[in-house]
């Protein structure tokens, strides 16, 4: 696409945070050379002309408090947007508003999906091995002084079922595959993933319920959306395999912890990076369970958290930039959320 005036970029972020510096000399060495990349929150951090102008929108990596709301002041006064990027993967929180405002609604809507996926699946595999291995009963022999030739499980041949089967899963599918596990799938589109490499050899289900009453491992990396809260619910936990272990990667309301609590014992283990409520309360009971392992939403906190978020925004501004450009190769559809 030729360019008639130099490609401005509006980034949505506190200017004085320490991430936001980095983030902008990241971004200064890959945008091109003339264009024009401005930092701030609210409207009176940026001059009209240039909001107005500005053909990109990228929301920070890091969302608290009233971003959303802030958000929402620029979007009416961005006339000329043609694309919003998001530094994270999951996008739930700026769905609504994006939907409601003319130019945002019909720009394309880009997120860091992939860029995490290799963490989250190591995640899901040390989960499984932690219990699988019984490492919880080795480290009391170890406080015990405790000689105990106990067996010990294999993940080999054990089934392992996929609720959603996005990146994080068909990643952490590559890895089970690797571990000889068997795989089974439970998704909303079979048909657009069953051609996937990392769907070599997995066994579609329809029935969610079938999946937690049949599996070893019960694996949910489902995005936040209407359609996807309390997915796991009590139809679920309450036919889970006796010894089964479960894990939630994706969004803490796709899972009902009330319901889990109740068949908590159900489980060898359950294994939590994310929560309905976060931070978690001190008072859940989800801290008191014995065979829990929880985590603070962090299990995709890398220390390249930053580089790997700015290198799939990369991928897309080459697509953007390009002179044929029409459709981003990855886009969220605004409808679904992912």
């Amino acid at each position: 696409m030729a360019r008639s005036a130099p490609l401005r970029v509006l980034f949505h972020v506190a200017p004085a945070e320490p991430y936001a510096l980095r983030f902008q000399e990241r971004l200064h060495r890959i945008l091109p050379a003339d264009a024009e990349l401005q930092l701030g929150l609210t409207l009176s951090e940026f001059s009209p002309k240039f909001v107005q102008s500005a053909e990109v929108l990228l929301l920070s990596p890091y969302i608290g408090g009233d971003t959303v709301k802030k958000v929402a002041t620029l979007l009416p006064e961005m006339s000329q947007l043609r694309w919003v990027h998001s530094f994270t993967a999951g996008v739930d929180a700026f769905l609504e508003i994006l939907r409601s405002h003319e130019a945002s609604a019909k720009a394309p809507l880009t997120n860091a999906k992939g860029a995490f996926s290799w963490s989250l699946a190591e995640y899901a595999m040390g989960g499984m091995l932690y219990f699988n291995k019984q490492l919880p009963k080795l480290q009391q022999h170890k406080e015990m002084r405790k000689w105990d030739r106990f067996p010990m499980n294999c993940l080999r041949g054990k089934r392992v079922g996929f609720i959603g089967f996005g990146n994080i899963a068909q990643q952490t599918a590559m890895l089970c595959r690797a571990m000889r596990m068997k795989l089974v799938a439970h998704c909303r589109n079979p048909q657009t993933v069953q051609d996937s490499p990392f769907a070599a050899d997995a066994e579609f289900c329809d029935s969610k319920g079938e999946v937690f009453r049949s599996c070893d491992f019960i694996v949910c990396t489902l995005p936040k959306t209407p359609q996807t809260e309390h997915y796991c619910d009590e139809s679920c936990f309450s036919v889970a395999k006796e010894g089964s272990v479960f894990l939630s990667l994706g969004r803490g309301q796709a899972v009902d912890e009330a319901a889990l609590l109740r068949h908590s014992d159900r489980f060898s283990g359950i294994v939590l990076d994310v929560f309905e409520r976060e931070p978690l309360p001190e008072a859940s009971p989800l801290w008191q369970l014995p065979n829990a392992l929880l985590s603070s939403h962090n299990a995709d906190l890398v220390e390249s958290y930053e580089e790997d978020t700015v290198q799939v925004f990369e991928e897309r501004l080459k697509e953007f930039l390009a002179e044929d450009f029409r459709k981003f190769s990855v886009e969220v559809e605004k409808g679904s959320g992912y």
